[in-house]
């Protein structure tokens, strides 16, 4: 999946990354969060499943019946819209709902004891982290050091 960071983090549309989101640890220690466990193993990436390499440990997938085109199709990288782009044959399947279910499955104490749901939290502005061209950029001290010091 390859999308604007703040679209992906408020709208994933591949059951990989919806499970990625999900294990991100949140900083407050008050928020427990559901992480949504992959079952089975990772498959040999000497010998990769047939059609979606992640069929086999797909949620979705086994939400929807095990469809047979995701062991039978290699989904392709496709556009659905404003240039996120999803290798998935069902991402329309991944509603923001459901996505804010799986990722955001998380309960927030309050001072009172009673549970709410916690939201993602998608930065206004994502800061650059890549140099801009034509910058130096110095290593860090320890990669600084000569071999063997």
């Amino acid at each position: 999946e390859l999308a604007d960071v703040a679209e992906l983090y408020a709208h994933p549309r591949h059951p990989y990354t919806v499970a990625l989101l999900s294990a991100v640890p949140d900083p407050d220690p008050r928020v427990r969060k559901r992480h949504l466990v992959l079952k089975g193993d990772v498959p040999s990436p000497a010998n990769p499943p047939s059609g979606c390499r992640f069929h086999t440990r797909c949620w979705l997938r086994e939400q929807l019946g095990n469809p047979e085109n995701c062991v039978a199709e290699v989904p392709v990288l496709r556009d659905l819209g404003a240039g996120h782009l999803v290798a998935c044959h069902h991402a329309e399947q991944i509603s923001d709902s459901v996505a804010r279910e799986a990722v955001q499955g998380s309960v927030q104490a309050d001072a009172g004891g009673s549970r709410a749901a916690a939201a993602i939290v998608v930065p206004d502005e994502v800061p650059d982290v890549l140099p801009a061209e034509g910058d130096s950029v110095e290593p860090p001290p320890h990669l600084d050091a000569p071999a063997g010091a």
